[in-house]
């Protein structure tokens, strides 16, 4: 089930409160999402994320914001989608969506029926980087050019999540998951990033790495626990300072 984020956080606190005051306009639009027979989420938990502290834009009436997601359906289900267009929507809509996904329980597939854009590679990156300020894969970039070996090593170091990463097609993961072929990801015909009914192929580990971050913070889903420790490592390593690092985290990172 989705859940608040407790009081106690400054930053998060004055964000929370400044986007609930310009968006009270938008709070029917969540009252009546609530009774458009979305079920609840099962198998994971998610948390509210930061909110930028700088603007995207103008933040959107509930007519406009209805107007933005019926463009949005219309225009992911072309042939030759205009992602310019894609982008610009979704930037008006970040904070009447945001706040809309954090103050209900919502499946992957409710959000993403509302928002079909976020089932795109290129637009699961750019919530988290409107999230967090940050580019994903830039700033893993050069780390993970040192380092992919080591960080995949403890991605990959429980056997529940080997076991995950080589199981059959169409096999439906409750929470952001890479998987590739045979037992070499590097050598691997086919690397993807699954969750639910979300899977996107990616050319390479790496881009896989960075992709599953993003899609853990574009759907408000709480780190697995077999990977918290190594996903906060790559959290620091972008520049975001959101999750609190566990001891075996802060030595790997005073270690870089």
């Amino acid at each position: 089930m989705r859940r608040r984020m407790g009081p106690g956080v400054p930053e998060v606190d004055r964000a929370k409160a400044k986007v609930r005051q310009r968006l009270e306009a938008t709070r029917p639009l969540a009252a009546s999402a609530s009774t458009d027979g979305g079920k609840s989420s099962t198998g994971r938990a998610a948390a509210i994320r930061c909110l930028p502290q700088i603007e995207l834009g103008k933040e959107e009436d509930e007519d406009t914001v209805g107007a933005l997601v019926g463009f949005l359906k219309a225009e992911v289900e072309k042939p030759r989608r205009d992602m310019v267009k894609i982008k610009v929507a979704m930037n008006r809509t970040f904070f009447a969506r945001r706040y809309w996904m954090t103050d209900l329980s919502l499946t992957v597939e409710r959000v993403t029926q509302r928002y079909p854009a976020l089932r795109l590679e290129e637009e699961i990156r750019y919530e988290f980087q409107r999230l967090t300020q940050r580019d994903a894969a830039a700033g893993l970039q050069t780390f993970l050019e040192h380092k992919i070996d080591r960080v995949f090593a403890l991605l990959m170091e429980k056997p529940s999540t080997r076991e995950k990463a080589n199981e059959e097609p169409g096999t439906e993961h409750h929470h952001p998951t890479i998987i590739f072929a045979g037992k070499d990801a590097f050598n691997s015909s086919i690397v993807q990033v699954a969750f639910e009914d979300i899977v996107i192929t990616v050319v390479d580990i790496k881009h896989a790495i960075s992709l599953m971050i993003c899609m853990y913070w574009a759907f408000n889903v709480e780190y697995v626990t077999e990977a918290r420790n190594t996903l906060s490592i790559l959290e620091y390593v972008i520049g975001v300072r959101h999750t609190q690092l566990g001891t075996s985290a802060l030595k790997f990172v005073s270690s870089l």
